[in-house]
């Protein structure tokens, strides 16, 4: 593999974890962004980046332009956009960064984690390609590569990120944003590099079950993946710490093994609350949060080789039918809710920082509103779903309607929209499962969609169904429209209004 040229590195500032292993640290300030038209595509001949921009991650191409002034502030006053040069964006764009890394130990892992880009890219780390656009695409779902055995003390990253086509299943806005010239080309969600020390947490939620005849009572079920990244057999111990006690299981792993770990009251008295601080809808009572720090310690080891936090919030959402209508309703902690809600889109260049979604997040709840739905999955974190635990409002998340429109899709739909191939089923397929473990520990979301004003094919239907069987226990919801499916029966929502 040809050598990236270390002049990329130019201007980047280096993001520093010289905290010893477990450590899991945002690569977000230090990146250099310019289009491979102008630094070349091919990592072995970039030349320098005196002309490159500075920008953060997450960021698109576009967002990058404007934040340095290379388009104009009023690019979306009258026509300024309809003339925008779209051919800038027909070629790849390179983000690149810089990072340090402590001395590793045999059984350090060392796990590059991409939360989403849009659409495909090309990683290279210290000149070295380790993945490749074959593999690295997909607008919605999550990439770990291993990259341990290319990292040194001090690391240079280089992602080549190619911009969707025509019929490939990207971020849309539809009818609620212009369409971004660049198709939302970046790295739009957060950058991570984990160190682990043999074993790897992943995917940890805690769920819980409110005696909701009371409500002076609940019990908490803690599940998490783990990962034996050694190539020997590990025995040790899986801890769960919070206010309320603490619970520790044995776990064995063969070498190379993924297991999945379940804790239970049945196993930790102290995962049955009582008198619990519940989470409530805004105008229900107050939003109350936990904490429950989650670590695995091998025998014979003081420290942990990896460790997470877990926020979540101890409350019951059920979903159930009107008698005479078929209309959905929801109710949360045994209560019936009446669900007051407001669509939700991104900025068009996906610029929506913590500062900007803390204040919309308010408008909405100030307005009296206590739910938000968020068609497309929208965030370019988990900030926003943080606020909404935070304030009370109920989440409605899922798929939006871009692949559903021909002439937004780029390819031919049928009854039930683009998705339709076996390729771009398992794709999406897979997304939903991505989407769905990144974003399950938070108690605002009260309902997954998997359509918007179509219902999914069967096939793809029945996908989404055993994600949700082995993930999580929310309510399905096949469509926003009032529609019927063969395996869920009927939507009970609805588009026209009031």
């Amino acid at each position: 593999m040809k050598k990236l040229s270390l002049l990329i590195i130019a201007g980047i500032v280096s993001a520093s974890l010289m905290a010893a292993p477990p450590s899991r640290t945002q690569l977000y300030k230090g990146w250099k962004v310019q289009s491979s038209a102008t630094a070349g595509a091919d990592g072995s001949r970039i030349s320098g980046t005196s002309s490159w921009y500075d920008a953060s991650v997450p960021s698109t191409a576009m967002g990058v332009l404007m934040d340095n002034g290379v388009l104009p502030a009023d690019l979306l006053d009258g026509f300024n956009y309809k003339n925008i040069d779209r051919t800038q964006f027909d070629a790849p764009w390179w983000w690149c960064t810089s990072f340090d890394l402590p001395k590793l130990d045999r059984d350090n892992k060392v796990t590059l984690e991409l939360d989403g880009l849009t659409y495909r890219a090309d990683i290279w780390l210290n000149g070295k390609k380790v993945a490749s656009s074959d593999s690295i695409y997909g607008a919605f779902r999550r990439h770990f590569v291993d990259i341990t055995p290319y990292v040194k003390k001090n690391n240079t990253l280089a992602l080549l990120v190619h911009r969707a086509k025509d019929g490939e299943p990207n971020i849309g806005f539809v009818d609620w944003n212009p369409r971004p010239a660049d198709e939302s080309m970046g790295v739009y969600r957060p950058v991570w590099v984990h160190v682990t020390d043999g074993v790897t947490i992943s995917k940890p939620v805690v769920k819980s079950r409110v005696n909701t005849q009371t409500l002076a009572e609940a019990d908490l079920f803690v599940e998490a993946y783990l990962t034996n990244t050694t190539k020997k057999p590990l025995t040790g111990t899986f801890k769960g710490t919070y206010e309320n006690g603490t619970f520790a299981k044995k776990v064995t792993l063969e070498p190379g093994q993924t297991t999945t770990v379940y804790v239970s009251p049945v196993e930790s008295a102290d995962l049955h609350v009582d008198n619990p601080r519940l989470w409530w809808p805004n105008g229900m009572g107050s939003p109350e949060m936990y904490s429950m720090q989650l670590e695995f310690v091998p025998d014979g080891k003081k420290e942990a080789a990896d460790r997470t936090v877990v926020n979540f919030g101890i409350r019951s959402i059920k979903d159930y039918y009107t008698k005479d209508d078929n209309q959905r309703a929801f109710k949360v902690n045994g209560k019936p809710v009446l669900v007051r809600s407001a669509g939700w889109t991104d900025d068009i260049f996906l610029r929506n920082d913590s500062v900007r979604n803390a204040i919309e997040a308010n408008y909405v709840k100030d307005m009296g509103l206590n739910s938000i739905r968020f068609e497309n999955i929208w965030g370019t974190s988990e900030d926003i779903y943080d606020l909404c635990d935070r304030l009370g409002l109920m989440a409605l998340v899922g798929w939006s309607c871009q692949w559903e429109w021909e002439h937004y899709l780029g390819s031919s739909i049928d009854e039930f929209g683009g998705i339709k191939t076996e390729h771009d089923m398992n794709l999406i397929a897979h997304s939903f499962g991505d989407q769905v473990a990144w974003l399950r520990n938070h108690p605002s979301i009260i309902a997954w969609f998997t359509g918007s004003d179509r219902l999914p094919r069967p096939e793809l239907e029945q996908r989404y169904l055993d994600i949700l069987e082995n993930l999580d226990d929310r309510p399905y919801i096949g469509a926003a429209k009032q529609k019927k499916s063969e395996l869920t029966g009927y939507t009970g929502t609805k588009m026209a209004g009031p």
